[in-house]
């Protein structure tokens, strides 16, 4: 390692007195992890650093052989690959939806400002000093489909002007003129809706805070490029063919969609016919979705999708090294019994060293513990295995706590649940641990429970009689430790290493207490003579007071527990405590509960992330105001908000997944993402007196009229996250696509429903809306009619 520089290197091994052994494939071993420097490529790196292994591995010679168990380059690498393919796929579904909308020449304009925009982001992400990921990637990827909403506006903007007869010219500067200020709204309030994911501090913002960078840089320079370079191009080849053309007219000029259009119409209709109804109809479907999310359970992040696994093995503390490693390998023949499992690495003893960011290694100098990284076919076998491995191995081991369990995401926590204590007397806090575990225990999805301060070990006691021997006790403790645990005698020379040799009784001698009373004594100034153990003292068996852990300078009793595959910790979490208050549990004075885990992390995420949402709210309405110069307006937008919310709920309901914090990530971009269709709608209905006055024709006329931009830019935006949810699959991208999905067709539905019945009821009034301006009259009349 040291060879390839800009690295950090963990080591375990052998220790001298062996309390942790390393087993790989029946062979012992020595693991070394290799964490390089944050400003290094992983992929030139790995290669560096398996060519200097290959060197190594010459150097070693025979009866040693050097493996690599783990290179993240090859997970980076895959997940870039399936991001960028995704990426891909994303523009083509992009490019078909204008395609069937506008036609050919639209769908190659607007088509053109994915790879523009993608590459103007890139090169300001370089500027800035950001780095290539999947999470930078997947942020690129939410924007894919927003990316291309400002492109579609203003190329259907210019070709509408250009069908009027317009020139280039004339069709960009009226288009341009018309859009920027709603563009610029709409793009500025998705960037701040974006913001708390990027400002996001802590482990939960180290790990999701890029996708919030990627999202704000690639929106900036979409509306750059939209009302340039794809303005240009729209006023230069964005006229639809006329007259006869060789090409079907759907393919020219995009589908008509009458059904669409029809029913679309209807819609608007109602909504400025019947502007209450309509209210109530817009509101009923966000409202069941708030009304489902209590229901839908609670976790932090989703298990992450990989081909590795982990299980830990917990056996009675007064368990030894070699007993530990008695049961790992009867639970490795168990293991390998299953048809998808590649490969099992045990360190035993000890904690395995670090294969991915999540894992914790805290516990060494532990014989009764062993843990074991597991490698499977695929990411598929994995889910297939764990629940199967989790039930086979408690039934066969009921003396051992056997977790096993996907890799997680999101900052490490030492268990799924925990539960802290604090309080003064170490008996109080082992009663009131015990309630709490059984608590926690009595949950069906709990397998395993733990207590940092357990009730006490079993320890063996010697009581000397020192009348009976002239051996200071110093000199009989000495003996017993020589004899037990060993002493050095000498060392073996193995080229040029020397080896400690140490010298012990065999465990044949010192494995039951009949051994130990059996050990014998020289009688001091007598050498031919010797006494038995058990005729100076006797041997007890008797618990010892267990460790006493502290938190921040306080005696803390830390209850952890494993939840079962699929399992939602917090929600167990919860439960436990409703539990514990039914029951009547309080804690006494000077005794405080605390919650870690899952549900303390995620706590925490969740504060810090709405740290900036004042600041930002108030920048929000600020930007609604002066757009429409009109609070009655940005308060219609801001309804809008949460109502597009309430549709992703319900999306996620119908869906099947839990709300997590990327469903609080996805909720508040969607946010943002809300405002853009109402946007259109509003900017539609103020640019024409009669409908800026309330006529309701005019109000219909000006929705449809803009109907091709809500469903074009819902079609791309929805489109852009179907490779996601069908490609790519598993636990963790899906949930937050999911929202975004939902909620953007529902905004879309507002846009239509909502919105227009909205401005109907509390938009502004005609007399201060046009005071003086003859155009107004028919509309005001119809008013007053």
């Amino acid at each position: 390692s040291a060879r390839v520089g800009d690295v950090a290197t963990v080591t375990r091994g052998i220790a001298d007195p062996p309390t942790d052994l390393a087993v790989t494939e029946g062979h012992r071993a020595i693991y070394v992890a290799a964490r390089i420097a944050p400003d290094r490529r992983v992929d030139l790196w790995a290669a560096a650093a398996n060519q200097a292994l290959a060197g190594f591995a010459e150097e070693v010679g025979g009866g040693i052989t050097v493996e690599t168990l783990f290179d993240q380059n090859e997970y980076t690498s895959a997940r870039l690959g399936e991001l960028a393919e995704n990426l891909v796929l994303g523009a083509v579904v992009v490019f078909g939806v204008v395609l069937l909308s506008m036609g050919w020449r639209a769908a190659l304009i607007v088509t053109s400002a994915i790879p523009l925009t993608a590459a103007l982001t890139l090169f300001v992400v370089a500027l800035q000093g950001g780095k290539l990921h999947q999470m930078s990637i997947f942020g690129m990827i939410i924007a894919l489909g927003l990316l291309v909403d400002n492109a579609i506006v203003v190329t259907d903007e210019i070709r509408k002007h250009l069908r009027a007869g317009a020139s280039a010219l004339t069709a960009v500067h009226a288009a341009v003129t018309h859009l920027f200020v709603p563009l610029f709204s709409s793009t500025l309030t998705t960037i701040l809706a974006f913001l708390p994911i990027l400002l996001l501090p802590g482990n939960a913002g180290d790990f999701v805070g890029s996708i919030g960078g990627s999202v704000i840089v690639a929106l900036a320079c979409s509306l750059f490029v939209a009302i340039t370079i794809v303005a240009a191009l729209a006023g230069l080849y964005g006229r639809a063919p006329g007259g006869s053309t060789r090409l079907p007219s759907w393919l020219a000029r995009g589908v008509k969609g009458r059904p669409i259009a029809a029913f679309g119409r209807r819609l608007v209709t109602f909504a400025v016919t019947r502007p209450v109804a309509a209210l109530l109809v817009a509101a009923a479907i966000p409202a069941a979705g708030f009304a489902i999310a209590p229901t839908l359970g609670s976790q932090f992040f989703p298990r992450t999708d990989r081909d590795m696994f982990e299980l830990q093995v917990w056996l009675p503390t007064e368990s030894s090294l070699a007993r530990t490693q008695e049961v790992t390998r009867s639970i490795e023949r168990s293991v390998r019994e299953f048809p998808d499992v590649t490969r099992v690495h045990w360190q035993v003893g000890a904690s395995f060293p670090p294969v991915y960011y999540n894992l914790i290694a805290s516990r060494d100098n532990t014989p009764s513990y062993a843990h074991a990284i597991i490698e499977a076919t695929d990411a598929r076998a994995v889910t297939r295995l764990v629940p199967r491995l989790q039930t086979h191995l408690d039934a066969a081991f009921p003396a051992a706590q056997i977790v096993v369990r996907k890799f997680a995401q999101g900052p490490p926590a030492p268990a799924d649940i925990e539960i802290r204590i604090a309080g003064p007397s170490i008996e109080k806090l082992q009663d009131l641990g015990e309630q709490v575990r059984l608590a926690v225990a009595s949950h069906p999805g709990v397998l395993h429970t733990q207590m940092s301060v357990p009730r006490g070990e079993p320890k063996l006691w010697f009581d000397a009689r020192e009348n009976e021997t002239d051996l200071p006790l110093t000199a009989l403790a000495a003996e017993l430790q020589g004899n037990l645990d060993g002493v050095r005698a000498g060392s073996v020379l193995e080229e040029i290493e020397s080896l400690p040799v140490r010298v012990r009784y065999a465990p044949t001698r010192r494995d039951e207490i009949s051994d130990l009373e059996s050990i014998n004594f020289p009688v001091p100034g007598n050498a031919e003579r010797w006494i038995p153990l058990t005729a100076i003292g006797d041997l007890k068996l008797r618990p010892e007071q267990g460790g006493i852990t502290r938190r921040n300078g306080e005696r803390t009793n830390t209850i952890l527990a494993y939840t079962a595959d699929g399992t939602l910790p917090i929600d167990v979490t919860n439960q436990a405590v409703a539990t514990l208050e039914s029951t009547g549990f309080q804690l006494p004075p000077g005794y405080r509960l605390e919650i870690g885990g899952e549900a303390e992390n995620q706590a925490e995420a969740v504060g810090n992330l709405t740290l900036y949402l004042p600041i930002i709210v108030v920048a929000t309405i600020a930007t609604l105001i002066l757009t429409f110069r009109s609070v009655r307006l940005a308060i219609i937008l801001l309804v809008v908000a949460p109502l597009s919310v309430g549709f992703g709920l319900v999306a996620t309901a119908i869906a099947g997944f839990p709300l997590s914090f990327n469903t609080v990530i996805g909720s508040l971009g969607l946010m943002g993402l809300a405002f853009n269709s109402s946007i259109i709608v509003l900017a539609a209905i103020r640019a024409n007196p009669l409908a800026r006055a309330g006529d309701p024709r005019a109000i219909v006329d000006q929705v449809l009229d803009s109907g091709r931009h809500l469903t074009s830019t819902t079609l791309t935006t929805m489109g852009s996250f179907l490779p996601i949810l069908v490609f790519i699959g598993g636990q963790f991208w899906p949930p937050l696509a999911i929202v975004l999905v939902g909620g953007v067709g529902g905004s879309t539905l507002l846009a239509l429903l909502f919105t227009p019945a909205a401005y109907l009821l509390f938009g502004p009034k005609i007399e201060k809306v046009f005071p003086s301006d003859p155009a107004a009259a028919p509309a005001k009349a119809a008013l007053v009619n």
